[in-house]
């Protein structure tokens, strides 16, 4: 998930790794990913936070080369210290500071950060759980599979990726259907299922045709595949709502609509998120850093980037 490219292309083995890192797999936030953002808030007010909503940021204030506030959308500016951005690294340089006001180099490399997303998620209302034939309850030990990957080989995976090289999404795309209702009653009706399946390729522009002309037949054709390893689960499906990358970047404002900020391709990791010698979480401007999935270890919801920042910005702060 998230790659550009089939597993045959040098390097992409490390998308595979990148997925498997942690030690304690992958949980569901009861009430959706929302509760994450409330309880973070929550956190942050106990200990005097304030918290604006629907308050866009219009621009980070520069003085002297150092980052001392925003100003929002309406026109209100907000002073600080120091500012903290998680947005993407092309939405926090090019738009909310300004070229002019970063080193040549520095600028160069974020533009060239690739973001163009191929991903797509089909959410599904649906009345009963898929029924996958490839799941067993003795021999994997789990009652019911709430995350799976359906994939079957690399040539599948490859195939998926060929049409999208010639502008085209996955007429057999490959799919992780979620079922978060499965462990939530909360997002449901008793006995209804919510379903989200997170899949590719779907490029962010298409070749000869447009994206309104299209979503039907990409919806069909996730739903074929969902058929084809889960018999019946079309016919389960109350309604459907389509995501595609051009989507997560009005909804979400991911430039070009990379759910993970960016590639998490080799040349764009560790050292080189997202620009080499500004992996630590800081920038060029005194003041300004970065704690969002544009830095390391890149996309999901590690709270890694967030962390590493403020261990950071500590061992800064005296000098701020």
């Amino acid at each position: 998930m998230g790659g550009t490219v089939g597993p045959y292309s040098p390097g992409t083995a490390f998308y595979l790794v990148a997925h498997l890192i942690g030690q304690t797999g992958m949980s569901f936030a009861r009430g959706g990913m929302g509760c994450i953002s409330d309880a973070i808030a929550a956190s942050g007010k106990s200990h005097g936070m304030e918290v604006k909503v629907s308050s866009p940021v219009e621009k980070i204030l520069i003085s002297n080369g150092r980052a001392c506030g925003v100003r929002l959308a309406g026109g209100e500016e907000l002073h600080a210290k120091l500012v903290v951005s998680n947005a993407n690294a092309k939405t926090t340089f090019g738009g909310l500071v300004g070229e002019d006001e970063l080193p040549d180099a520095f600028m160069q490399r974020i533009n060239r950060y690739r973001t163009r997303g191929k991903s797509f998620k089909l959410l599904c209302a649906v009345d009963r759980l898929p029924q996958y034939t490839g799941f067993s309850r003795e021999k994997t030990g789990v009652d019911y599979p709430a995350y799976a990957h359906i994939g079957p080989t690399p040539e599948y995976l490859e195939r998926a990726f060929d049409e999208a090289k010639y502008g085209w999404y996955s007429s057999r795309p490959f799919l992780s259907p979620i079922v978060p209702s499965y462990s939530d009653d909360s997002l449901c009706p008793q006995g209804k299922h919510v379903v989200s399946l997170y899949g590719g390729v779907a490029p962010y522009a298409l070749q000869g045709a447009t994206w309104d002309e299209e979503r039907p037949n990409l919806t069909k054709a996730a739903l074929d595949v969902m058929d084809r390893f889960a018999p019946g689960f079309s016919t389960s499906v109350l309604d459907t709502k389509l995501l595609l990358p051009e989507d997560f970047e009005e909804l979400l404002g991911m430039p070009g609509g990379n759910t993970l900020h960016g590639e998490m391709a080799l040349d764009q990791m560790f050292f080189l998120r997202p620009a080499p010698g500004y992996a630590d979480y800081r920038s060029p401007i005194r003041g300004l850093y970065q704690c969002g999935a544009s830095t390391h270890p890149g996309g999901a919801v590690s709270a890694v980037p967030g962390h590493n920042a403020a261990r950071e910005i500590l061992i800064d702060w005296k000098k701020l």
